[in-house]
This record gives structure tokens, C-alpha cells and sequence, in this order.
């Protein structure tokens, strides 16, 4: 993920609970997602939330 400032993102289960957040630097950032579940999840960037789904 790129992006120009730092930042964080959040990564919450279907039910709210927050299961992942990284603090991000400007510039290129790898996300390892790796040990997550297969399922949908919500993503909160800044003012936005996103759907994530891991398959």
C-alpha cells in the first residue's frame, strides 16, 4: 500500500472486533496479512471504510 503521509489502518472482523492495525510511512508498505483467516473484514483508512475479502 502506498501512501503519502503517515497514516494507519485498521482491520476489523465482520463483528467489529479489531483483529490487525498497522502505522503506516509514507512511501510503499507491505501488509502481511498472512495469518488472518479466509472471510470478509472491514477496513478503517482514515475517514473511509473499505470491504476486505481474503479467500
Amino acid at each position: 500500500m502506498e501512501v503519502d503521509k503517515n497514516s494507519s489502518i485498521i482491520f476489523y472482523d465482520y463483528s467489529g472486533k479489531i483483529i490487525r492495525s498497522f502505522y503506516l510511512k509514507p512511501g510503499i508498505n507491505n501488509l502481511n496479512l498472512s495469518n488472518i483467516s479466509n472471510g470478509l473484514y472491514l477496513i478503517k483508512y482514515g475517514s473511509e471504510t473499505y470491504m476486505f475479502s481474503k479467500i
